[in-house]
């Protein structure tokens, strides 16, 4: 893996306190590469079961709307 901005995660305290791996743990590469991922294995699940994307995010945001106690 070539080395870039996006491949460590830069603070004053990463400077002095964090590990190369943690420091890419943390990075703007990892994290978006692995949110990437999740969504694509959730869309995946969601085919496998025949749900529609809609439904899902539909029961998301009412979840989130009852926990937020705006319902």
């Amino acid at each position: 893996m070539a080395n870039s901005v996006y491949d460590t995660y830069v603070s004053p305290l990463s400077t002095r306190y964090a590990s190369t791996e943690m420091k890419y743990n943390f990075s703007d590469r990892k994290k978006f590469t692995t949110w990437r991922t999740l969504w694509t294995l959730l869309a995946q699940a969601e085919q496998v079961i025949f749900i529609p994307s809609t439904v899902i995010y539909k029961i998301f945001w009412f979840q989130t709307l009852l926990k937020l106690k705006i319902i």
